[in-house]
């Protein structure tokens, strides 16, 4: 009701200023409505921006090219196919944004193609309904609304916890000695957890724009988050040794705390019930130790393998701890913010093809219009770019387009009913609005539901253009006929392009990323990335995408989880190893030994089995140094030990079969 009550207060608003097209108020009104205030405002601050960039582009190829329909058509698609790039690399807010920019020339220039002179007319009055639509709806917003994203925060991230907790209960491999990292199939709960981990993010984002309290808190949320999907992939054994599985009297005092600690972040998710948790962690962490220190194996390599194990098992610990703290200081009332910047994972090359794919839609639909002289095509061409570019991100853009198709159809058949058969019998500005409103409501409800959401929007902007609710009214005929016909050409041009120009490929959207999880893995032989931190958080965040773009295909995404988390795992090897080679005594013979074959290893990082045998022959070469102090002959065991462990991860990323999912996924 609150979208209901701004559209039709834009509408009021439009007819009072006299705009061209008062209904396009409305229209800006029901493309940024959200139930979240803080989605009204982000997304109404970033759709002015974005409008205003457009128009800015809008006024430089109408005065470069408005008497080369030709040359037009060229630029527009240009502009739009990057503006899709950037949609594609950006995120949230910012991506509608650039969204905006691209499509709002169609709108801007619609009805000045055909008449140049009118073009500041015509791209002013886009401009001020924008604004008009994008005020009216945050006033009704902020006087109907309340902030309520800070609690859904709050309440998403300790159940998070609580979840991890449960999870981590029952996923310890270092403890039971398991062959290689991602070996158990993932039940339903760590599948779950991984794909939703980094949708509080999302979440965030929405709070930002709610709230200037919730973005001075936006570092301390983030670092909560990694710290999280950190803990519920860490803990990964050292693969093919057999000393890490002598921790598994450990595990039924392991399992009892995470369980105890899943329960207690149930029951209270407040300070008292985290304070807690985080004393029993620190209790399972001090026994942790001393099992470490108490526990011995015969042979030295079992022992070094033991360490590293546990090693693991504490930096799990210490990342759930962290989150748990980081939980703790989002609800104080002034939080330190932390000064940390949460990489993301940014796909280039689908950035790339739509960009192309856009553009190449825009010509294809643009060369129709020009070659049937089709007064009203420069209205296709405009819904066209508008569709072609909300959809280049969807999980399944041909699918959204047919959606598109299925609204518009139902919007022409209502637009149809509303302008010819209900409103010439009825008089003045209350019942006018009365009836639009009843009109709007389908597509207003439909918005609510993910299943219907895109045909909702189509729904609503379709019936308002058609409508077309002008004072005075026009009741036009063949008017609403070219407007009809346009709209569905503009979504049927919108399903072809995105059916023959570059196809979305869920398989193959799968297997890049996945290779570009492994190679950012390989590519740790090759050199030490300049924050070591961000690399993990980035690979954390191709994880989470990864598996969302597999959760509707378990079996597959067990598989490709797998692999991807050997891939995390391998970088993390390779680092901890440079680390270790920075900071070792300048005394010590090992750095001298390992560094010579990481030399090699650097330059066979694309061959990861040739670098595998490097990696082995430095691990025999010092099983072979000379008996020195306890403390260094440590040391060289641990080294062994992680070589051996990088070999095994690397004769796994030689024999791995790139995972690939048996056809799209149809994700709404």
């Amino acid at each position: 009701m609150r979208s209901i009550l701004a559209a039709c207060l834009a509408l009021v608003v439009a007819y009072l200023l006299e705009l061209h097209a008062p209904y396009a108020a409305a229209s800006s009104v029901l493309l940024v409505i959200n139930p979240v205030q803080g989605g009204v405002i982000g997304k109404g601050v970033w759709r002015v921006l974005g409008t205003l960039v457009g128009m800015l582009a809008a006024f430089v190829l109408m005065s470069a090219c408005g008497q080369m329909p030709w040359l037009f058509l060229l630029g527009f698609g240009v502009w739009l196919g990057v503006c899709v790039v950037g949609m594609t690399l950006l995120r949230h807010f910012r991506a509608y944004g650039a969204t905006l920019a691209g499509y709002t020339v169609g709108l801007a220039a619609y009805g000045a193609m055909q008449h140049p002179e009118l073009t500041f007319d015509q791209v002013m009055g886009r401009g001020a309904s924008v604004l008009i639509g994008v005020v009216c709806l945050a006033l009704v917003s902020a006087l109907f609304s309340s902030r309520s994203v800070h609690s859904r925060l709050a309440a998403l991230l300790d159940r998070l916890a609580a979840a991890t907790a449960g999870v981590l209960a029952t996923h310890h491999q270092a403890i039971q000695g398991g062959a290689e990292p991602g070996a158990q199939p993932l039940d339903a709960a760590r599948r779950s957890l991984i794909t939703e981990v980094y949708g509080v993010d999302d979440l965030l984002a929405l709070g930002k724009a709610e709230s200037a309290d919730l973005a001075h808190r936006a570092g301390t949320v983030r670092h909560t988050m990694v710290s999280l999907f950190s803990a519920l992939v860490g803990g990964a054994p050292p693969m093919r040794e057999r000393g890490a599985g002598a921790l598994s009297a450990l595990q039924p005092g392991w399992e009892q705390t995470w369980r105890e600690l899943g329960q207690v972040l149930e029951r209270e998710p407040g300070p008292a019930g985290r304070a807690l948790a985080i004393l029993r962690l620190a209790e399972l962490r001090a026994r942790l130790v001393a099992a470490l220190t108490a526990t011995s194996v015969d042979d030295a390599a079992g022992q070094a393998a033991l360490m590293i194990a546990g090693d693991r098992l504490i930096e799990q610990l210490d990342d759930y701890r962290q989150a748990l703290e980081g939980i703790e200081r989002f609800h104080q009332p002034r939080p330190t913010p932390a000064r940390l910047s949460v990489p993301f994972h940014r796909d280039t090359v689908a950035a790339f093809q739509n960009g192309v794919r856009a553009l190449l839609t825009v010509l294809m639909g643009g060369a129709f219009w020009i070659a049937t002289g089709w007064t009203e095509g420069n209205m296709m061409l405009a819904g066209l770019a508008a569709a072609c570019a909300l959809l280049s991100t969807a999980p399944n853009p041909a699918l959204g387009a047919v959606e598109f198709i299925k609204g518009t159809v139902a919007a022409v058949a209502m637009a149809f009913l509303c302008t010819f058969i209900v409103l010439p019998h009825v008089s003045g500005l209350p019942l006018l609005l009365v009836i639009l409103s009843l009109f709007w409501l389908p597509g207003v409800y439909a918005t609510t539901m993910p299943r219907h959401a895109l045909a909702g929007v189509a729904y609503l902007v379709a019936f308002t253009t058609l409508a077309a609710a002008d004072n005075p009214m026009r009741y036009d005929f063949a008017l609403l006929l070219n407007g009809a016909v346009a709209w569905i050409l503009a979504t049927c041009f919108t399903l072809l392009g995105f059916r023959i120009v570059l196809p979305r490929n869920g398989a193959r959207d799968a297997t890049r990323l996945h290779q570009r999880i492994r190679n950012a893995a390989l590519g740790t032989l090759r050199g030490e990335p300049a924050d070591a931190q961000a690399w993990q958080w980035r690979q954390q965040h191709r994880i989470a995408q990864l598996g969302a773009l597999l959760r509707t295909q378990p079996q597959a995404m067990d598989r490709a989880i797998a692999q991807a988390l050997s891939s995390l795992h391998l970088g993390r090897e390779v680092l901890r190893l440079r680390r270790w080679l920075r900071e070792a005594p300048q005394d010590a013979e090992w750095p001298r030994l390992v560094a010579r074959p990481l030399r090699h290893m650097r330059q066979l990082a694309g061959d990861p089995a040739r670098a595998a045998r490097h990696a082995r022959r430095a691990a025999t070469c010092l099983t072979r140094l000379p008996a020195r102090s306890h403390a260094a002959m440590d040391d060289v065991r641990r080294v062994t030990v992680v070589l051996h462990d990088i070999a095994a991860l690397l004769e796994r990323h030689a024999d791995a079969v790139v995972p690939t999912s048996g056809g799209h996924a149809h994700a709404q």
